[in-house]
């Protein structure tokens, strides 16, 4: 399985001015996203969160400028929004020292940002700056072998049981089942569609909503990027579609974006014999890793898949803007809140908070 992973240029690519910071490896470019850089993030980081693509298509951001750090090299996405700026970096695998120096570019290279925000794949902790916490977020990888069959030897016994039962058994019962990677070629909004059908069938037989219900946009936003970068792993009985998997990839590793299946299939585990079979395609394509990202993790897990914690962060100036960060809307309603306040104003105003 292939897929075509240079950034699509869109109106955020487009020149840019560089500012140097030799003492820290880094240059930080500003007012847009060079094109060579954009085109280099995929193959770098392989994270599909990182790339311009995902970003336009998915996050409707329009990125304003690049973080580039050297040794080791990192190309990453940012968006200033007046005295913030917001790092594109979720899931992509950054040490302490490395996330230090991007900090402390984005704060020499705008003076007038008292906060950034990004994403550390370690305990906070471990930061050497002030902090304070966003989100997290949990997804679920594999480390793909050279082989389908090393793979599958990996797997438990337990689990090597159930994909030989169910899959004997669906073809035994349905002897024309085939499994093949669809180019989306225009049909991106189809597949989405046909397997946001499923997933509101099967969960409105629960008695639940999806997430698809709950934002209609979704669906445009998903259909996009898997035209820009994915493939679709369909699995077709008698002829029709039974079950899609959106499959995104970006560098050496391997996005199971989405899945679903005709409720109509329940019984033979249709949902793990695909998402199997996603795995062993992403394998016999040659990638390196396979994100089945979040959600449910039990089934995951017993194809191997591992948690990887990501956690959002705001990295603070200073202890003092942490403090008057956090006291937040109270300080507006309480006496000292609100000299605290004036004085963080007299602060900005003579220049003195700057470090």
């Amino acid at each position: 399985m292939t897929t075509g992973t240079v950034s699509q240029p869109g109106s955020t690519v487009r020149e840019s001015r560089e500012i140097p910071l030799p003492d820290l490896g880094a240059v930080i470019h500003t007012d847009g996203v060079p094109r060579d850089l954009a085109a280099e993030i995929p193959g770098l980081h392989g994270c599909l969160f990182t790339t311009l693509e995902y970003q336009t298509a998915v996050k409707h951001e329009h990125p304003t400028g690049v973080c580039v750090l050297e040794d080791p090299r990192h190309v990453l996405l940012f968006t200033r929004r007046g005295a913030e700026v917001d790092v594109h970096n979720r899931a992509c695998v950054c040490g302490p020292g490395e996330i230090d120096r991007i900090h402390r570019a984005l704060f020499r290279a705008f003076p007038d940002v008292r906060r950034v925000r990004l994403d550390v794949v370690f305990p906070p902790g471990e930061l050497p700056a002030a902090w304070s916490p966003v989100d997290e977020l949990t997804y679920m990888m594999i480390d793909l072998p050279s082989s389908v069959d090393e793979y599958h030897q990996s797997l438990g016994k337990s689990t090597r049981k159930t994909i030989r039962g169910y899959g004997n058994r669906l073809r035994r019962d349905h002897p024309d089942v085939r499994m093949e990677t669809v180019s989306p070629a225009g049909r991106g909004r189809e597949f989405v569609d046909k397997l946001v059908e499923w997933k509101i069938r099967r969960f409105r037989e629960c008695g639940r909503t999806t997430y698809w219900e709950a934002d209609p946009d979704m669906a445009e936003g998903a259909a996009a990027l898997l035209e820009l970068v994915g493939q679709c792993r369909v699995t077709y009985i008698g002829g029709a579609e039974a079950a899609i998997h959106l499959c995104l990839r970006s560098g050496d590793t391997v996005a199971g974006y989405e899945g679903a299946y005709d409720p109509a299939y329940q019984s033979y585990r249709l949902g793990f014999l695909t998402m199997y079979d996603a795995v062993c395609a992403a394998i016999e394509s040659g990638a390196a890793r396979f994100n089945a990202m979040a959600g449910v993790s039990a089934s995951k897990e017993l194809l191997g898949a591992k948690p990887v914690v990501a956690r959002r962060v705001t990295i603070h100036r200073s202890a003092l803007r942490r403090s008057l960060y956090l006291l937040g809307g109270k300080a507006s309603r309480r006496p000292a809140g609100r000299a605290a306040l004036r004085v963080a104003h007299w602060l900005r105003r003579d220049g003195r908070a700057s470090s």
